[in-house]
């Protein structure tokens, strides 16, 4: 009898069902799945399932009686779909008066062969001319091998997202970059990302799988015309609603539309885009700050000329960063797109005739045109309202319009009548060239102007990521003509983070050539942790050396607070931080303050922090004489086991090192603290070997005292517990002859 691990996918079973099993067989087949679907649901948390199931039936999950939800999550979330047929397969045969004709009647069903050509449609995706093939009226009698057909689809377009996914069946090591901005995966309870299962969890919605549905229910016996007039594809009266039938591909979602363009084999021309209301970021190729990553593939744009975009809402970074981009979008329908930001940002080479689109109702055109380099299409046809262009920045910059911008342009901004008021609109819109232009014209201006500006220079709304700086040019004539008033212009210290964060330390060098520095606060932290907490590469080097050259803190307890290092059990080192790139950055602190680094509240902040061997292994000779501690800090760090085990030759060399530094250490202080509840010394003695707490784990007494033996400690340092020293201690424990061998006492 064949068990459930026989039975990989609908193929199979289809092949054990021609064998003509018994109802006994079919039983014990069910009893296995019964057992699978029994052990995978003690292993799930069906609260996690609950919004997954109202997007996938409709239905609020309050209003799902327990047996219908429940039926939901065994077939949708346990079994998966092919599973899931066979499930149901499997009970409808059980179920049946006549066993087996059923039987019978299924490996008929299951022996009819699907055309090839609907075969190939859904294989390569192609759905629309699968609609066709059904619509014509050709196609007579559809296979459950067609079922087959479309899981192998499915599991390509798994395997083209995600990162060896192994046909799709695992979960793979993560999403290809190309695809990492347009599906979401969190962590599940295992605390792994399950990127297979995300995917086709998305592919739910896709057109590919609406035609499932259909081919199902032609298969259960619906006649192909009830079946496409119940799907997706046609309204209420029984209207197909694609829009051009003919081509080959109509996908559901962006998502969707992202996997079909970054096929190869696919033509751009092939797509109707019927059901698409966004393009944002589809072509889109840059990243930011190493935050944000978009990625295409996609080289050939032969046919996208001909795309409908009458419906589109969203061309927002559409082809931002595509520096060889050219294609001809002059036909293109723009009407209903509201969002262009970025649409073209970056695309070195467009030079595309856009002079007859209509973008009536734009509602942003941010950095629209920024860093095309080649364009000088007439957009004086444009019809935009004033206060979208005056709101809106960095328009043309990096771009020939700038210099000639569309009359639209011209008239918010009357370069004919300078102000301080036209400043002010020009550095809100980035058009640093113009705002240079206009400054020159009406300085000096007063300080609380030269104020404003500065703000408005750096300006960035609440909860956006930007790097965007003000012109090198325009910055260094604006801060000069303020120095010839007597006045300096502030800046914020989020400036100088923005700059080390994402990518513009030159920029960074830059503002130091006016006199700004590096400073350090509670809010404005993030540039320099985030290379700390980085691999150090040459980029984080420059980085950090950078920072320590322009540092404008005091070196103190609140500099290190700053940055996350004054309080162990919340971050720092100890979760944040990169091993080597925190020993670089704490060399060049000791380098370039050598007493600062060895005052002695930073010496007692060092060692409660698990710090202070940094300037042991740069020689720094420091006294801890007196230098108070925390013993709690000394029992966790030093004496007790560090992720359920001991690092013997790591910690316990450190605390030694404090030892050989005159560090005060009391045995019965910190015994009260350690996680094991006895110095590291004393805990295998008889004595206190009903105290200790390892979780089972066993702690490496020969290794422990070998490595004090080895550093020649003298144990009476550890001062007393319960008044008796060590050797007292010793006396009466049964390992006193190991331990005295180890020290070499008599």
């Amino acid at each position: 009898m064949q068990n459930i691990a026989d039975i990989k996918n609908l193929e199979s079973f289809q092949a054990f069902l021609q064998t003509n099993p018994s109802k006994e067989d079919l039983k014990t087949l069910k009893g296995h799945m019964d057992a699978y679907i029994n052990e995978k649901y003690e292993k799930i948390d069906p609260e996690e399932y609950e919004l997954e199931y109202e997007v996938d039936t409709g239905i609020p999950y309050a209003e799902a009686s327990s047996n219908e939800f429940d039926q939901w999550l065994i077939h949708k979330a346990i079994l998966g779909d092919e599973l899931s047929t066979i499930y149901t397969t499997i009970q409808s045969l059980l179920k049946a008066r006549d066993f087996s004709k059923a039987l019978s009647q299924e490996n008929k069903t299951n022996s009819s062969q699907t055309p090839q050509e609907l075969k190939n449609a859904v294989q390569n995706f192609e759905v629309l001319k699968a609609l066709a093939l059904l619509q014509s009226g050709t196609i007579k009698n559809i296979g459950k091998d067609i079922l087959t057909t479309y899981y192998n689809a499915i599991d390509t377009l798994v395997d083209k997202v995600v990162v060896d996914s192994k046909g799709g069946k695992s979960s793979g090591e993560g999403i290809h970059t190309e695809f990492s901005e347009f599906i979401d995966v969190d962590y599940n309870a295992d605390g792994f990302k399950d990127y297979s299962k995300e995917v086709r969890k998305e592919l739910k919605k896709s057109s590919l799988d609406e035609l499932r549905k259909i081919l199902e229910s032609i298969i259960k016996g619906k006649s192909i015309e009830s079946a496409l007039q119940e799907s997706a594809f046609y309204d209420k009266k029984g209207k197909f609603k694609p829009k051009y039938p003919n081509l080959c591909y109509i996908p559901f979602s962006l998502f969707e539309l992202k996997i079909l363009v970054e096929l190869d084999s696919i033509s751009l021309g092939q797509i109707d885009l019927s059901f698409i209301k966004s393009l944002s970021s589809l072509f889109a190729n840059y990243s930011m700050g190493g935050l944000i990553h978009f990625r295409t593939n996609r080289k050939d744009f032969s046919g996208i000329e001909s795309w409908d975009t009458s419906k589109i809402k969203e061309m927002n970074n559409l082809f931002a960063g595509l520096k060889d981009f050219n294609a001809n979008l002059s036909k293109w329908k723009v009407t209903s797109v509201k969002d262009f930001e970025s649409m073209f940002s970056g695309c070195e080479s467009f030079n595309g005739d856009l002079s007859k689109w209509k973008p009536k109702k734009a509602e942003n055109i941010n950095s629209m045109f920024e860093g095309c380099k080649s364009f000088s299409s007439d957009l004086n046809a444009w019809d935009l309202p004033s206060e979208l262009i005056e709101q809106s920045k960095c328009i043309f910059i990096d771009c020939p319009l700038q210099n000639n911008p569309p009359l639209w342009y011209k008239a918010v901004f009357d370069m004919d009548n300078p102000s301080y008021e036209l400043l002010c609109k020009l550095v809100q819109a980035r058009d640093y060239k113009q705002a240079k232009i206009i400054l020159e014209k009406i300085a000096p201006l007063q300080n609380e102007q030269y104020e404003n500006i500065s703000k408005l220079c750096f300006y960035v709304p609440s909860g956006t990521v930007s790097n965007a700086m003000p012109d090198e040019e325009f910055f260094s004539a604006f801060v000069e003509s303020a120095k010839s008033q007597g006045f300096h212009v502030p800046i914020s210290n989020k400036v100088m983070q923005t700059c080390l964060r994402f990518n513009r330390l030159e920029y960074a060098k830059f503002l130091t050539t006016l006199g700004y520095k590096v400073t350090i606060d509670e809010q404005n932290n993030f540039g320099v942790s985030v290379a700390l907490g980085s691999e150090l590469s040459e980029e984080i080097k420059e980085i950090l050396e950078f920072t320590l050259d322009h540092l404008d803190n005091t070196i103190n307890i609140a500099f290190f607070s700053y940055l996350n290092l004054e309080d162990p059990y919340i971050r720092g080192r100890f979760n944040d931080f990169n091993e080597e790139s925190l020993d670089f950055f704490f060399q060049g602190l000791l380098k370039r303050y050598p007493k600062e680094m060895t005052d002695k509240k930073l010496l007692s902040l060092f060692v409660n922090l698990d710090l202070i061997y940094l300037l042991f292994k740069h020689g720094v000779e420091v006294d801890l004489k007196d230098v108070p501690y925390n013993p709690k800090i000394i029992g966790k760090h030093y004496l007790s086991p560090y992720g359920y085990r001991y690092e013997p030759k790591g910690k316990l060399s450190r605390f030694l090192q404090l030892l050989g530094h005159n560090l005060s250490v009391r045995a019965d202080t910190i015994v009260e603290y350690a996680a094991v509840k006895a110095p590291a010394l004393l805990i295998f003695l008889s004595l206190f070997k009903d105290k200790l707490n390892l979780n089972d784990e066993e702690f490496p007494m020969q290794d422990i005292l070998k490595e004090f033996a080895s550093h020649n400690v003298d144990v009476e340092k550890l001062g007393t517990y319960e008044n008796k020293n060590f050797y007292e201690i010793l006396e009466k424990s049964p390992c006193k002859e190991e331990v005295l061998a180890l020290f070499k006492k008599k």
